[in-house]
């Protein structure tokens, strides 16, 4: 007589062994996820950053344009130690003759 089965299976241990790699896909993507929240977070802060940098620079010139420049005072940032206005971290216009 023939066998009428070409394989038995014990279908318990597929599961086990799909539930194993299951666990380990969903905390492969937690940790995406996680570096994902992240990076999105350091981006946001980074534009917001430069963006307040740059309006801060605007919002100073207004103030200088407003209020006129002899009300101006120099920030401490931009003296040197004699207490003279440093201009080497501005830029200064260059005229170029052939």
């Amino acid at each position: 007589m023939e066998p009428k089965a070409a394989l038995i299976a014990d279908t318990t241990l597929a599961a086990d062994a799909l539930r194993s790699f299951m666990v380990l896909f969903q905390t492969f993507v937690g940790v995406m996820l996680a570096f994902g929240t992240l990076m999105a977070r350091a981006m946001v802060f980074s534009m917001m950053a430069v963006n307040v940098a740059e309006r801060s620079v605007e919002l100073t010139t207004l103030r200088v344009a407003v209020a006129g420049f002899a009300s101006y005072q120099v920030p401490p940032s931009r003296l040197d130690r004699s207490g003279a206005v440093n201009l080497r971290s501005q830029v200064l216009p260059c005229h170029v003759t052939m």
